[in-house]
């Protein structure tokens, strides 16, 4: 967690939210991540995730991306 709280950090410096949890990959239950991002542009971190996904040793991270407006009140 405090790998994936450090980049988040640097690479969301405006805010985000961690939530930890239980996945399932290729029928493997393993503890898991998920990185909530609010944002009102496209936010490109391809190569900045590849060097997380080797630094935390994991076949893959799933990025999810939908069009969101944002109003805060």
């Amino acid at each position: 967690m405090r790998k994936v709280r450090e980049w988040a950090n640097s690479a969301f410096p405006d805010g985000y939210t961690l939530v930890r949890g239980e996945g399932c990959y290729r029928g493997i239950s393993e503890d898991s991540i998920l990185l909530c991002v609010l944002s009102d542009y496209d936010v490109v971190q391809r190569g900045r995730l590849e060097k997380l996904k080797q630094d935390l040793r994991q076949d893959s991270i799933l990025v999810v991306k939908s069009a969101v407006n944002i109003e805060v009140i």
